[in-house]
């Protein structure tokens, strides 16, 4: 490696959520002082990130750090709406990879994979019910960039083209990679295989010789939010005979607060005591 090449480094763009500490941890390792860790936006006191020298960096501020010469490339952990218009503002030669989270490829990637949409019956109408509910969402904000492109009549780029900019891209499984490149074809991302975290180091997995029997109980679901399809996976369960004696055990720590209330009410009405959720 040259001189010029140590001195780059790699712009990690994070969300404050459970997995990044344990992310963190492996790109230190493979690559220790060439990274920089940036939340976007104001200083705040972070619930889930401990590791050091994380910076806060305002939105605005963001194209100028990434399209510095020092700045080789950039590592989207999820890519939330309000980052998406930092793709099409990145200058050549740099590499950008998204480690996508489910939520924020299923739409923008997937959804000629489901025509019929990610949620079932009785999940889409709970999830219906709760929208009425609501007062309407204020129309998102355009970054100030593409406000003076729109008043110049320029029209911003779309969510495919901006898309197109991805060089590396790191889904939940590999299959939906296949799926987004035949679905989309303007994506031509190539395909990293890479998780957060290992079942040993980072969550008390045992090695697979010492695992013990499988239990007798069921695990429901991963999130508390309506892609998981609770409600008819609760229903089938509840008529299924080989599934009476059995704890159904559902972990709802994170999500969607409306939906996690509606299931915990549901799971303690159909299954009452074999009911588990793990709300913490």
């Amino acid at each position: 490696m040259s001189e010029r090449e140590r001195d780059t480094f790699a712009v990690h763009l994070l969300v404050d959520d459970k997995f990044i500490d344990m992310a963190l941890r492996e790109f230190e390792a493979a690559a220790p002082g060439r990274q920089r860790y940036v939340v976007p936006g104001k200083p705040r006191e972070l619930r889930y990130i401990r590791w050091p020298n994380v910076e806060f960096v305002r939105r605005r501020r963001l194209p100028a750090l990434l399209n510095q010469k020092r700045c080789s490339g950039v590592v989207f952990h999820s890519l939330e709406d309000r980052s998406l218009p930092l793709l099409s503002r990145l200058r050549p030669g740099r590499t950008v990879a998204w480690l996508g989270w489910g939520f924020d490829y299923y739409d923008r990637l997937l959804e000629r994979a489901f025509p019929d949409g990610l949620y079932l019956p009785l999940t889409k109408a709970l999830v219906a019910e709760h929208s009425r509910e609501q007062p309407p969402a204020p129309p998102p904000r355009a970054p100030l960039f593409e406000g003076l492109q729109r008043l110049l009549g320029v029209p911003p780029p779309t969510v495919v083209e901006r898309l197109a900019r991805v060089d590396l891209f790191c889904p939940v499984l590999e299959v939906e990679q296949r799926w987004a490149r035949a679905l989309v074809p303007e994506f031509r991302a190539d395909y990293v295989d890479w998780n957060y975290g290992t079942a040993e180091a980072d969550y008390g997995a045992l090695a697979f010789e010492a695992t013990p029997a499988v239990g007798r109980d069921i695990l429901v679901g991963n999130s508390a939010t309506a892609t998981n399809n609770h409600c008819e996976v609760f229903e089938l369960l509840a008529r299924t005979p080989a599934a009476r004696d059995r704890r159904v055990i559902v972990p709802l720590s994170y999500g969607d607060p409306w939906y996690r209330d509606a299931i915990l009410a549901q799971g303690r009405a159909l299954f009452g005591d074999r009911f588990v959720p793990l709300v913490d």
